[in-house]
């Protein structure tokens, strides 16, 4: 596997090296969202070297990429999912914001709205659901 063999090293690496690689930052992140699909200890390596504020950083640096929130969200997502660990850290940092930005961002957008929803819906700790609600989109909750 990728992951096992420093693929989690060399992905985080490149990923930082290359902030302003546009193409690059994308694929990194469809590769970092599928490296934490439902394997726990891969989700944890990415967020143990950064991966969780590298796609953070990707989809602010490429707003206006429909598919770089997609693969941002797919990231985070699946992170989220696969490591609690990894959820708390994204809900306790600008993961709730910077997903609620993309879906803002690209209303008419099927597949962001999709991958975005998932990422928040695994951002279940309570300190995620504070901030959520805390932010101007659930005021009508509130």
């Amino acid at each position: 596997q990728a992951g096992e063999c420093g693929g989690v090293d060399a992905l985080c690496d490149a990923l930082k090296r290359y902030s302003g690689h546009e193409n690059l930052q994308q694929v990194g992140l469809w590769a970092m969202g599928s490296l934490s699909a439902n394997m726990s200890e891969m989700a944890g390596r990415c967020g143990k070297k950064g991966g969780i504020a590298l796609a953070i950083s990707a989809m602010r640096n490429f707003p206006e990429n429909p598919q770089m929130q997609e693969m941002g969200c797919w990231a985070l997502a699946n992170m989220a999912a696969s490591n609690h660990k990894c959820a708390d850290y994204i809900g306790k940092k600008e993961g709730p914001e910077t997903i609620i930005a993309a879906m803002k961002a690209f209303p008419k957008a099927p597949n962001v709205q999709y991958t975005a929803v998932v990422a928040l819906s695994h951002l279940g700790s309570e300190a995620a659901i504070q901030k959520l609600l805390s932010l101007p989109a659930f005021a009508l909750f509130q």
